[in-house]
């Protein structure tokens, strides 16, 4: 798969993704965020076992059950901040802060990893968050922090330490679709006996969350992180959070659709920021593919000097 291909992938994962805000905010008329956040991932990892048992044909190389279960835990914390945080968070601070992630993944990935990020990159993802921070201003003002916004702060630095993780195990160990199963799994247990203790649950409530969760579990969780997997073992952690930023652009196309809503101008020029941050992503070069070509580079040349001694 090239470069390019798998920047188109994780496309197709921010408008999963986007396209199901909508459903992400209104299944919460009807359940708690906790059981919201275990059915979904529950239904996502059942959808997933017949194409996890193929991916798991092959050998998987040591390390792999460690780094799904760590993988599982960032996931886990991520979804579950930001579906609790919707509950307290307006939807404008939500938008904004959760999209923090697109510039607290290069930094994360410099500061403590020491990855170093092509200049275009950086700049667009500040791009991106600015053009989410008009997006969410042109539905109100930011109001004052509350326990809510702390997630979704909080969400938004584990989606970066999820991104770097997950390039890392891309890349290593690839089989998408069995470690996205894994992971949803995994979610469900953690979160199943919470929401159990929590919430109240009801079948009359769970019918009428129905359809929300299915576009959820399916589609927004199961096909869009499985896509997100795989394109992160050809793109570095901070091209992926910067074109998943799109996924503001899905949710808001998603809400006029759907909701009936109208952008105003300054959430116009918001998404003109977002789209012009991704496209300066697309064009430019992707450190991770960089690293391999130097790395194919030099094993040519290498090659070539022990055929020439030969």
């Amino acid at each position: 798969m090239t470069c390019l291909r798998a920047k188109w992938l994780l496309l197709v994962a921010a408008l999963l993704w986007g396209t199901g805000n909508v459903a992400n905010k209104s299944v919460l008329e009807d359940i708690g965020p906790f059981t919201a956040v275990a059915i979904r991932s529950g239904l996502a990892a059942f959808v997933l076992v017949p194409l996890a048992l193929r991916d798991r044909s092959a050998p998987a190389a040591s390390g792999w059950w460690r780094s799904s279960i760590a993988l599982s835990v960032l996931f886990t914390c991520a979804v579950t901040l930001q579906q609790w945080a919707y509950l307290y968070s307006s939807v404008t601070n939500a938008s904004f802060l959760v999209n923090c992630s697109t510039v607290l993944t290069p930094l994360i990935a410099w500061a403590l990893y020491g990855h170093r990020q092509h200049r275009m990159v950086v700049i667009a993802a500040f791009l991106c968050l600015g053009g989410a921070a008009a997006m969410s201003l042109a539905g109100g003002p930011l109001q004052r922090l509350n326990p809510g916004d702390m997630a979704c702060l909080a969400s938004a630095a584990m989606y970066a330490f999820w991104y770097i993780a997950q390039e890392d195990h891309a890349r290593r160990f690839g089989k998408a679709t069995a470690t996205t199963c894994i992971q949803c799994a995994l979610c469900a247990a953690f979160v199943c006996p919470i929401a159990l203790g929590a919430e109240d649950i009801t079948p009359v409530a769970l019918l009428r969350a129905a359809p929300e969760l299915i576009y959820l579990g399916i589609f927004s969780t199961a096909l869009a992180f499985s896509l997100t997997l795989l394109a992160q073992s050809r793109v570095s952690a901070t091209t992926a959070a910067v074109i998943l930023s799109a996924e503001s652009l899905f949710g808001a196309a998603g809400a006029f659709v759907v909701l009936g809503e109208r952008s105003t101008f300054i959430a116009v020029m918001g998404a003109g920021l977002i789209l012009l941050g991704i496209v300066m992503t697309t064009v430019a070069p992707d450190p991770a593919q960089a690293a391999r070509q130097s790395g194919n580079s030099s094993f040519r040349k290498l090659a070539r000097r022990i055929v020439s001694a030969g």
